[in-house]
């Protein structure tokens, strides 16, 4: 059996930027929330010189709970991977046991701030859109991959519907655009193979893609399973715990649920066009070892803020509006 290959675009797998040579750039590192142990030196360890995986680059105190560290580099365009360390005669390295920390090593000095324990977080908000140059490198990569490298390309669409739906994408990419749109047009694109295999991945993304997908205050309060397009909760995740269990969700922030399932189904890629497997893989179970499309996709097509206002059709048939926080 020849499994088809999972597409993963540039764009989402590497934060690519052009190597140019600059001159040496330093990188102010700055640790807060340290743990109070006494005997404890704290630092740093990476992938790019002077740092190491081996040895321990110590950092200097500013306060109690305050450390920081400037570096200078030598590989403009690099991608830095790193973890703070606390050092003990005793005990020797204890590690952070968050995911490696990461930056590009850029022009100019720069400022990297972190948490100590604390998954970092790159504010979406803050990224630059992408420019059309950039997304039309991907572009080209990714058509060379579906046209000369997939298996599987015409085994459920015919060249017309692949070809259209690479048009859509290269007249897409002629604008800049967020990492977000750029995500949910990929998405949309590869769909249309109609493979299982096939899509942006959810998972292995540089840290600004983690943090746009799986980090955010952005999540729906609930986990539902879905039963002849009826979203029926199975688990009450927000603050105030008053979503009950077994109800079905009619509207979310006045949006009706089916109408919602219908267009996300666009974005879901299946052996076939099969609406009900396309359904199954909108379900979220809210397990901490896998990400859910729903989860990560929902809010891209649908921005929300801190509070997500429901209607419901509870157990006993009543229907109900329920505003609620994550």
């Amino acid at each position: 059996m020849v499994r088809s290959i999972i597409l993963l675009p540039k764009i989402f797998m590497f934060l690519l930027i052009t190597a140019k040579a600059f001159s040496q750039q330093k990188i102010d590192f700055k640790l807060y929330t340290i743990p109070s142990k006494e005997n404890h030196i704290y630092g740093i360890r990476g992938n790019v010189a002077p740092l190491s995986w081996e040895k321990t680059m110590y950092m200097n105190s500013d306060s109690l709970n305050k450390y920081s560290i400037s570096i200078e580099f030598e590989s403009p365009g690099s991608i830095l991977e790193f973890k703070f360390v606390m050092d003990d005669a005793n005990e020797g390295v204890i590690w952070e046991s968050t995911p490696n920390r990461s930056i590009t090593i850029d022009k100019g000095n720069s400022i990297s701030s972190h948490i100590w324990e604390v998954e970092q977080y790159t504010d979406p908000a803050l990224l630059a859109l992408l420019s059309s140059e950039e997304l039309m490198e991907d572009y080209t990569y990714l058509e060379k991959m579906i046209l000369e490298v997939h298996p599987g390309t015409y085994r459920y669409a015919d060249s017309t519907e692949i070809n259209g739906a690479l048009r859509d994408l290269r007249e897409a990419f002629q604008m800049p655009l967020s990492h977000g749109q750029a995500f949910l047009a990929i998405n949309k694109m590869i769909a249309n193979i109609q493979c299982a295999h096939s899509f942006a991945s959810l998972n292995d993304q540089n840290k600004s893609m983690q943090s746009l997908l799986h980090l955010g205050q952005d999540k729906i309060p609930f986990t539902f399973r879905l039963i002849e397009d009826k979203m029926v909760i199975t688990h009450d995740a927000s603050q105030d715990q008053i979503l009950p269990l077994g109800s079905s969700v009619l509207e979310i922030n006045g949006k009706p649920v089916k109408d919602i399932l219908s267009k996300m189904r666009l974005y879901i890629g299946t052996d076939g066009n099969t609406p009900a497997s396309k359904t199954s893989r909108l379900e979220l179970f809210g397990y901490e070892f896998q990400y859910d499309a729903f989860d990560s996709l929902y809010p891209l097509m649908y921005p929300i803020e801190k509070a997500i206002k429901l209607k419901i059709l509870d157990s006993n048939g009543m229907v109900k509006e329920i505003s609620t926080n994550y």
